[in-house]
């Protein structure tokens, strides 16, 4: 978080800063705990931690869109992934699908 103040210090546009938050923060909370494989074993009180991160994020205008919930978040993902399998007509199992 300090690093993020720093860059907001220095004269980082409103816009490139929630967009380096989206993409350091935002990306590495969900590639190290809402990857698909590992999002169904958060607890109830982890996932109560990284609504509380989150919402605190918001608050001084880090996110680029309002708060959203992690288990939002990791259906999204979860989603998206599916989106990307089904799409590639070079995997295996295409063909049963």
């Amino acid at each position: 978080m300090y690093a993020l103040r720093v860059l907001r210090s220095h004269g980082l546009s409103e816009q490139s800063f929630k967009d380096v938050f989206q993409a350091t923060v935002v990306g590495k909370l969900l590639y190290c705990v809402g990857l698909p494989a590992w999002s169904g074993f958060c607890s109830a009180a982890d996932c109560t931690r990284l609504n509380s991160f989150l919402r605190r994020c918001d608050k001084p205008g880090y996110m680029e869109k309002h708060y959203v919930d992690i288990s939002t978040m990791f259906q999204e993902a979860d989603d998206a992934l599916l989106r990307t399998i089904l799409s590639n007509r070079s995997r295996p199992l295409h063909v049963f699908v």
